[in-house]
């Protein structure tokens, strides 16, 4: 499954969302807080995320202003925080059906030291090193 390039939002659908969220003198975070942001850091977000539209640019829809929204930083990242956790999740049962390790094993060598300090051979059981 190739993954493919983001689009980024024109600078035209950029102009009219900032409008739409109250233009350059009152402009509000379009998502669940609606705060207002006066000279505060903001960002654009799309609302379909990139990661759901697996195909390639030139076969998408043109991005129009309904798919953007113009948050605060607090709001985008939680937001992208879930987009992250799902799209790992999602890349996660993909490499499993396809009998993918997705994680490095766990190193484990030929000896193991125990909670008083003595060290063992982990094959034989013999003590190698005795503790304290």
């Amino acid at each position: 499954m190739p993954t493919y390039p983001r689009v980024e939002i024109p600078k035209k659908i950029k102009l009219f969302v900032f409008e739409r969220a109250g233009g350059p003198g009152n402009v509000c975070c379009e998502g669940e807080c609606g705060l207002p942001l006066r000279g505060k850091a903001f960002q654009y977000h799309h609302r379909h995320p990139e990661f759901l539209q697996n195909v390639h640019p030139s076969d998408r829809p043109p991005i129009t202003p309904e798919d953007v929204q113009l948050l605060c930083v607090p709001c985008h990242a939680a937001i992208s925080a879930k987009d992250t956790a799902a799209r790992a999740h999602g890349k996660r049962i993909v490499e499993k059906a396809a009998g993918l390790k997705s994680r490095r094993p766990i190193y484990r060598g030929k000896l193991k030291r125990k909670f008083d300090g003595t060290v063992v051979d982990r094959e034989t059981g013999e003590i190698v090193k005795r503790g304290r």
